[in-house]
């Protein structure tokens, strides 16, 4: 074994140089380590397999950023499948764990919706436009009901925080109050989406219905959030009455958004 400092030679499994006193134990050390990290960053990458050529098959390494995107949508998949198995049970053990997949589930129900009335509103302009020409234009429509829908989830989110951490008395982040409702607005998610395809296949009167029902859905969302933390509030605090609060605003909201006033506005 060659000294690494002054290039002499030593006894196989020396501690340390008798010639200028350097520790072997640091070299070893640092070998270790090396060696433990390669076997980590082998164990944390992911392969793909394709074949050649000749048909022989071949493990490549997959892209660390490709990677990430796979594992993310996997874990996605896996948050909604549990979610719409049994989604007030899966829902309780979710809380800041899974905010980001709950802001993405808000986000898409937010999108769908939008992309439903807008298409809507579209259907019957182009029905109209044999008395009158077009009055309505599909992106503005489109931007105007994901804004207000995302107000109406915004509302209903943020009162729940307030009435959680100031009422209930629960020390809790805004981020858990998201995961716990956007684990439960995987339903709601679907309802937009039916209502979306329905809208697409020209049912309208069935589209009506899965908004309705989506309406509804967001309603016992609301209740069922509050349900969750009533076993750890330090405060009692009835959750009906909570959703009632929240219910009684939005549709005060909804009735200010619908006011044709307020959509010649920005339509």
């Amino acid at each position: 074994m060659i000294c690494p400092q002054c290039q002499k030679q030593n006894q196989e499994g020396a501690n340390y140089c008798p010639y200028c006193g350097y520790s072997f134990q640091e070299v070893n050390l640092h070998v270790n380590r090396n060696e433990l990290s390669n076997k980590q960053h082998f164990q944390n990458t992911s392969f793909i397999k394709k074949r050649n050529e000749d048909g022989q098959q071949l493990q490549m390494q997959m892209p660390p950023n490709q990677t990430q995107t796979v594992k993310f949508f996997s874990q996605f998949m896996t948050f909604f499948i549990n979610g719409l198995k049994n989604p007030s049970q899966y829902a309780k053990y979710q809380g800041g764990a899974r905010y980001v997949f709950g802001y993405i589930i808000l986000g898409l129900a937010a999108l769908f919706h939008g992309l439903a009335l807008a298409m809507v509103y579209q259907i019957f302009d182009r029905a109209l436009s044999f008395f009158s020409s077009s009055s309505y234009s599909f992106f503005s429509t489109f931007v105007v009901h994901l804004l207000i829908y995302i107000a109406i989830l915004a509302l209903a989110i943020g009162l729940i925080f307030v009435f959680v951490r100031n009422i209930m008395r629960i020390n809790v982040k805004f981020n858990h109050v998201i995961g716990r409702f956007g684990t439960l607005a995987i339903v709601l998610l679907l309802c937009n989406i039916t209502a979306l395809l329905f809208t697409i296949t020209g049912f309208i009167g069935l589209q009506s219905f899965a908004n309705g029902l989506g309406s509804a859905v967001l309603f016992f969302i609301i209740m069922m959030t509050f349900q969750m933390y009533t076993d750890e509030a330090k405060k009692r605090f009835e959750p009906l009455y909570g959703s009632m609060i929240i219910a009684a605003l939005i549709t005060i909201l909804n009735l200010v958004f619908s006011n044709s006033t307020f959509v010649d506005i920005f339509l």
